[in-house]
């Protein structure tokens, strides 16, 4: 048993399709709420799969967000004035990918 989530960010406030008032932080609570009913009907078995997000700074923030709430780590507000340089990635991001990776570990070997 699982929970699969399709993880679509078009919801975000600054996408051009969905237009809507999401913002990173509110995906990472959402991840939250859902991580905590993993855990009570399916061991905490949580996939995420990536779904949309026409955005590329607010989809990477979305993301951050998500994968931040799955490793079970607070959420970082993640807007900021200035975009991340393309092609960079933050030592936050990279310890949070690193963290989701040691949480798979025990299903899957990378």
């Amino acid at each position: 048993e699982l929970v699969l989530v399709s993880a679509g960010y078009d919801a975000h406030k600054d996408d051009p399709v969905g237009q809507m008032k999401m913002t990173a932080h509110g995906f990472g609570r959402l991840t939250q709420i859902v991580r905590k009913i993993a855990g009570t009907c399916c061991k905490g078995v949580l996939v995420a799969v990536l779904e949309g997000g026409y955005n590329p700074l607010a989809l990477a923030q979305s993301v951050l967000a998500t994968i931040q709430a799955m490793a079970g780590q607070d959420i970082e507000d993640t807007a900021g004035p200035e975009p991340p340089e393309q092609g960079t990635v933050s030592d936050k991001t990279l310890k949070a990918i690193e963290n989701v990776k040691l949480i798979h570990s025990r299903y899957r070997r990378f």
